[in-house]
């Protein structure tokens, strides 16, 4: 929280001057711990691919690498896959066109410093909230819409495919309200990591209300008030309500589950889907000063699970549906 506090007494021309600073050397250090790794998500090519035409004898089975964490900030440049296409052809082809973007910009930072001057936080908590509330308005709120009315699906010539789309960026998301969680994490990541954190993006799964699906959160670390270090995962899309004592909702903040254990096996067994985070559903209830959990009876399970695609034709369409993210 020191670079909070320093907020309060610095100029927009301080703070542009130390983010430039701050920006460029998480960049090289994050280089360096993700050994100059250009991606997140899906490890695969821009470009359709016909594996039936790479491969001298396709496999009915194959693999699809994919990089489920991220540690440190997230440099310019960085391409995120956050599904699969396909192009229902014959053999059938193996695309992510239309299913990315790049990360272009860190001009959100500035403005979130910016911002989070006009609040009194007292607690890591506090800024937690915060940079979710802020995310909320900057990229427009979290809507019943697709992220995909940007980045699409064409049905032509009775072949899905993914149209071409000229920019694929970050910065497209401000105030559209198709931002998804890869997003939000991605975006809290990197404000995090400017103000001190240790964190980490993680491209997962989470099991909720009896349906799985891809997710995006955050692993984050740091030193309490009483020098303890606590670690966390945070889930800024996904979030949770603050309540009335009627259970009206009156706000939100990020859903939080305390780690025990945060060291390098921890994080191994997690990836290779040998650990979940399991945990309550909870709402937060406000009555006067005084803040507490009130716990449901349904759960969340974060987990890491491999993925593998099945026999990419056309005829095995319905079953790849439900391999694959789409």
């Amino acid at each position: 929280m020191d670079f909070y506090e320093d907020l309060k007494t610095m100029t927009d021309e301080d703070i542009e001057k130390y983010l430039s600073y701050a920006i460029s050397n998480l960049e090289k250090i994050s280089k360096l711990n993700n050994n100059d790794n250009e991606v997140i998500g899906y490890d695969v090519s821009y470009n359709p691919t016909d594996y039936n035409i790479l491969n001298t004898q396709p496999k009915e089975v194959f693999d699809v690498n994919s990089v489920n964490i991220y540690s440190g900030y997230v440099p310019k440049n960085t391409r995120v896959v956050y599904a699969l296409s396909t192009d229902l052809k014959g053999n059938g082809i193996f695309s992510n066109e239309g299913r990315y973007y790049i990360v272009d910009d860190d001009s959100y930072i500035y403005e979130f410093c910016k911002y989070v001057r006009e609040y009194s936080l007292n607690t890591e908590g506090d800024l937690f909230q915060c940079i979710s509330l802020f995310l909320k308005e900057y990229l427009g709120g979290i809507m019943n819409r697709s992220r995909d009315q940007m980045f699409q699906m064409i049905l032509k010539s009775n072949m899905l495919y993914c149209e071409p789309i000229n920019e694929h960026k970050l910065s497209s998301f401000k105030h559209e309200g198709n931002a998804m969680c890869s997003e939000y994490a991605i975006m809290a990541n990197n404000i995090l990591s400017v103000f001190g954190f240790d964190s980490y993006v993680i491209m997962g799964d989470i099991k909720q209300d009896g349906g799985v699906g891809g997710h995006a959160f955050n692993f984050v670390s740091y030193l309490g008030e009483n020098f303890e270090r606590v670690n966390i995962l945070l889930d800024f899309f996904n979030d949770i309500n603050i309540c009335d004592f009627s259970f009206k909702k009156i706000g939100s903040t990020p859903f939080c589950i305390e780690l025990d254990d945060f060291d390098n096996k921890f994080i191994n067994d997690f990836i290779n889907n040998e650990k979940h985070l399991v945990a309550d559903e909870y709402c937060i209830m406000s009555i006067g000063n005084t803040l507490f959990e009130v716990s449901f009876n349904r759960k969340r399970d974060y987990f890491v699970k491999s993925e593998t695609i099945i026999d990419f034709t056309s005829s095995n369409y319905q079953k790849l549906k439900k391999t694959i993210k789409l």
